[in-house]
């Protein structure tokens, strides 16, 4: 399953928190589980906002672990 952004709301606290998304499914491959998914969205989301300043250095190191959590609700429209 591939999706787009429809809608976004920020979070409780945007400096820590990654913004609770609505993603749209705009294509799905395979017969799985979410292979009928029209939506998802990820709530209550807690961390995933990458450090700033030297802690997180692009030229030194590319990846940096950022703990992350979040509630995620799956639609579907019965097709």
């Amino acid at each position: 399953m591939t999706g787009a952004q429809a809608v976004t709301l920020p979070a409780p606290k945007p400096a820590k928190d990654i913004p609770w998304l609505l993603l749209r499914a705009t294509s799905h491959t395979g017969s799985g589980t979410l292979s009928t998914v029209d939506y998802v969205q990820p709530v209550f989301t807690k961390g995933g906002v990458a450090p700033s300043g030297g802690t997180c250095d692009p030229a030194v190191d590319r990846t940096v672990g950022v703990p992350y959590t979040a509630v995620y609700m799956f639609y579907s429209d019965g097709a």
